[in-house]
């Protein structure tokens, strides 16, 4: 009787599939855990190349090792990498184009700075820079400069959202939450990230966890090597373990690897890589249970709401189909981010593909924990009907191998990226399983 079915309802599950859960070969394909490394020696997009290939999300530039002039020629000259290239054929109009993935942000780090505040601050929002660290004591004075350079920038350029503009660029305040600094509590309400080390005390730590904003770990690793030590390997596991708050790691570059080349570079990242793989592999699935208050009652009764907003409540509930369903991977399309924000900060124990149109968007998202990003050409998503976009991101997906037949996935669709005329909060979820063939079949 079961020969006597189609083909495609009898042919066996794969083994993944069949226990329920997926592989733990599926998740290292993709990667969990950002590595944040020091980039002021590299110069080439073919050097940077090198580096995000071997595991590098985001670049980390010290002021204290540079005057701000120099810093700030360094970091422009890191934007003008926007990421690996990507080139997929639509299906459409059978054309090739071409699209970016895993654009790494630029960490400016303003904590070594002894002159004016405001003149790294305008270094950073000048040269592009996603983020800024800084101490508690510069919080807020950091946060209002930036708000008024943008607010001046806005002035001068028109932007046009519809065609895909972004508007002004602002770099995002990230927290230092080293030993306890006065002030610092009041501090946290201008951060947009943070960073901890070892000295970082537990209150403070729970508190930042509580924002669920991300949570960069700063290791400082063996100084004279140009391979990391079997030592250094075990403290990068040790700490995914036992933090698994943190969202990547900020590794401080051994000296003498300022002389080396990039390549050599790579060979040290991809061991960090490596290790946080072999952690991120062993981690456990993880996904969020609705508390009692947030269910129906009864017919005609009210109903009670979660005072989340209702784009958080939406990617809650994706982490939760993605556990319950087994699924091996989320896949998000938004134009702003923001849902991949949410989605990372309920930390599934699987990977999200983010598609967006926007290389900001992209960049800011590159330190968020198991966030891997698409960035498309705005142009060739407007030529794609609201069909054929999710079925061209699986596509793209599939043929970068972070998908293969038979992986089931969890699509989730922002408003915006329907309709113009919806809100971001419009949201659309299925349960999608990749087939042998090109495309997916839904379920």
């Amino acid at each position: 009787m079961l020969r006597s079915l189609p083909r495609a309802l009898w042919r066996p599950l794969p083994l993944s599939r069949a226990f329920c859960m997926p592989t733990a070969d599926f998740r290292e394909r993709v990667g969990l855990t950002k590595i944040i490394a020091e980039v002021g020696h590299v110069k080439s997009s073919k050097e940077l190349n090198t580096l995000v290939k071997a595991g590098m999300s985001a670049g980390y530039f010290d002021v204290g090792e540079a005057t701000v002039k120099d810093i700030k020629a360094r970091i422009e000259a890191f934007k003008e990498f926007n990421g690996i290239e990507v080139h997929w054929m639509s299906r459409r109009d059978s054309e090739w184009h071409t699209a970016f993935r895993d654009s790494p942000a630029a960490i400016l780090d303003a904590r070594n700075f002894g002159g004016e505040p405001s003149a790294i601050t305008s270094a950073a929002f000048d040269s592009g820079a996603d983020y800024i660290i800084v101490n508690a004591q510069d919080a807020m004075d950091t946060a209002n400069d930036l708000s008024k350079l943008a607010k001046e920038a806005e002035k001068e350029k028109k932007i046009d959202k519809k065609s895909g503009g972004e508007g002004v660029s602002t770099p995002l305040v990230m927290l230092s939450l080293g030993e306890a600094e006065r002030g610092q509590e009041k501090a946290m309400q201008y951060a947009n990230g943070f960073v901890t080390n070892q000295s970082t005390s537990e209150e403070a730590f729970k508190k930042a966890k509580d924002l669920s904003l991300p949570i960069i770990r700063e290791l400082s690793l063996s100084p004279n090597q140009t391979h990391l030590s079997v030592q250094d390997i075990k403290l990068i596991k040790s700490t995914i373990s036992g933090t698994d708050a943190c969202d990547g790691l900020l590794l401080k570059r051994p000296r003498a690897l300022e002389q080396f080349s990039a390549e050599a570079t790579a060979e040290w990242l991809s061991d960090a890589m490596d290790a946080a793989k072999f952690s991120d592999s062993d981690a456990p699935l993880f996904w969020p249970k609705a508390p009692s208050n947030m269910v129906w009652t009864n017919p005609g009764e009210q109903n009670h709401r979660s005072p989340m907003p209702e784009l958080e409540v939406i990617a809650r509930a994706t982490v939760a189909v993605t556990g319950e369903s087994a699924a091996g991977l989320i896949v998000a399309l938004s134009r702003s981010g923001n849902l991949a924000d949410l989605l990372s900060k309920y930390r599934p124990g699987v990977s999200i593909v983010v598609f967006t149109d926007r290389l900001k968007a992209s960049q800011r998202l590159s330190i968020r924990r198991g966030v891997r990003t698409i960035t498309i050409d705005h142009k060739d998503v407007e030529a794609l009907s609201d069909y054929e976009r999710p079925a061209e991101a699986l596509q793209i997906a599939k043929d970068l191998e972070w998908l293969h037949a038979g992986d089931k996935v969890v699509m989730v669709i922002a408003g915006e990226d329907i309709d113009p005329a919806l809100t971001e909060e419009s949201v659309s979820m299925r349960v999608v399983t990749m087939s042998d063939f090109d495309g997916p079949l839904f379920v």
